[in-house]
C-alpha cells in the first residue's frame, strides 16, 4: 500500500523551479499526519506487508506513527516520507531531535527514541526507509556553494549512519535494514545501513552497504 502525492511532492532548488512548480500539472497537495492517519484508519489490512506514506507534519504526527504497529501488525517494509511545516523552528543537532511541530503558540518535539517507541512492536519488520527531513542536512547543491562541500557531505553521512544507529538499537532484534534518504546534487538516494547484532541482540555495527538505491521521483 503507498500513500502519497500524485504528481510527487517536490521541493525546488531554483527560483526557475518554483515557477514551473506553480503549474496545475505540478502542485500536489501533502497531506497532514492527521489526514494519513484517518485514511490508514479505514483500510483493514492486518495482513499488510509493506507500506509506503507521505505526509506534512502537524500535532497528530505522534498518533499516527504509534497506530502503524497496531493497524499493520505483519509489515516487513516500511517508508515514511515525512516534511517539516514550513517556517518549523530549527532543532540543535546536538539535541539529536528530528520532529517538531506547532502546538497552539508552544512547540513539542519527537525525538528518535519516541520514534523506536511507536514502531518497536512491528516484529516482523526487515526494512525501515526513512526521510527524516532532518534540518541540518546540507543543501543538495553543496558542492557548487562551499569550498569544502565534500566534508560537508562526509560529516553528514556520519550524522545519518548514527541517527540509524540510534533507531536501531530500540526496534526489533529482525530488522535488518534502515535506509536513510541522503540528496546530493540531482541524486535521490537510500543510503542503506545494514544492522548487526552480537549473540545477546545488542547492535553490534551499524555499516553502510556499497549499493546506493536510487530514488525515482524524489527532489
Amino acid at each position: 500500500l503507498s500513500l502519497r502525492c500524485w504528481p510527487r511532492h517536490y521541493l525546488h532548488q531554483r527560483g526557475y523551479d518554483q515557477r514551473a512548480l506553480t503549474r496545475p500539472e505540478w502542485q500536489s497537495q501533502l497531506c497532514t499526519a492527521a489526514e494519513i492517519r484517518g485514511v490508514l484508519h479505514q483500510c483493514g489490512l492486518d495482513t499488510l506487508e509493506s507500506l509506503e506514506i507521505e505526509y506534512e507534519e502537524d500535532d497528530r504526527e505522534g498518533l499516527l506513527l504509534r497506530s502503524i504497529p497496531v493497524l499493520f501488525p505483519r509489515l516487513r517494509t516500511l517508508t515514511i516520507c515525512r516534511y517539516r511545516r514550513p517556517g518549523s523552528p530549527s532543532i540543535n543537532a546536538v539535541s539529536r531531535m528530528v520532529y517538531n511541530f506547532e502546538v497552539t503558540r508552544s512547540y513539542s518535539i519527537i525525538s528518535q527514541a519516541d520514534i523506536a517507541q511507536a514502531l518497536c512492536r512491528l516484529h516482523t519488520l526487515r526494512v525501515l526507509r526513512l526521510h527524516a527531513d532532518l534540518v541540518d542536512a546540507p543543501h543538495p547543491e553543496a558542492d557548487f556553494m562551499l569550498g569544502s562541500s565534500h566534508l560537508t557531505f562526509s560529516t553528514y553521512e556520519e550524522t545519518l549512519r548514527e541517527f540509524a544507529r540510534d533507531l536501531a538499537g530500540n526496534l526489533c532484534p529482525d530488522l535488518r535494514y534502515i535506509c536513510l534518504l541522503f540528496r546530493r546534487r540531482w541524486a535521490n538516494l537510500w543510503l542503506p545501513f545494514r544492522i548487526t547484532r552480537d549473540l545477546e541482540g545488542s547492535v553490534s555495527e551499524v555499516r553502510r552497504d556499497a549499493d546506493l538505491i536510487s530514488v525515482s521521483g524524489y527532489r
